[in-house]
């Protein structure tokens, strides 16, 4: 969001602030429907850095207050806290891990599983699935990655069952 105009961490947790943030929103609202009145987009709140715990409440929360569909968007986890090119990884240290999901190839499947079924558990079906951020960027010769640690495929490129725990979700519906 447009800073500082928009920011509302920190110093600028207040509520002079959120209400500035609000009329951000509701303008650019406006400016998306007015732009394309035959079709309006579709218009999605993101919350940031939640973890798995406050994400059982802020997803279903929103969707029956405001009787909207949630997803899990941007999200990753990482497989290893290793890396093979010269790129620090965007997921690389403990800070990043969330408690019960080890950086492994089955901690990532997990962590995905658990997403998804609290995806699963929003009330009326309102929960659309989870968008995973960056599955592909692994480091390639002459191209390195900031999220090699965090794709759904290996430093060979063989798929990892994180993968698959998205593709059972596709398949459900």
């Amino acid at each position: 969001m447009l800073w500082p105009e928009g920011r509302v961490d920190g110093e600028y947790d207040t509520p002079a602030q959120w209400d500035r943030l609000v009329m951000l929103l509701e303008a650019g609202i406006r400016g998306g429907r007015d732009g394309s009145p035959r079709a309006p987009p579709s218009v999605m709140l993101h919350f940031d850095n939640v973890a798995k715990n406050e994400l059982r409440f802020n997803l279903p929360y929103p969707s029956a207050r405001y009787d909207k569909d949630g997803c899990v968007v941007e999200t990753s986890y990482p497989w290893t806290m290793e890396w093979r090119d010269e790129a620090p990884n965007i997921m690389g240290s403990e800070e990043d891990l969330h408690e019960g999901f080890p950086p492994t190839v089955e901690g990532q499947a997990a962590f995905l599983r658990a997403a998804r079924e609290v995806v699963e558990g929003v009330p009326e079906g309102r929960g659309r699935g989870v968008i995973y951020r960056a599955p592909e960027r692994i480091a390639v010769e002459g191209v390195d990655s900031h999220w090699e640690s965090a794709a759904l495929f290996d430093f060979e490129g063989k798929s990892l069952p994180g993968l698959n725990a998205l593709a059972d979700e596709a398949l459900a519906r």
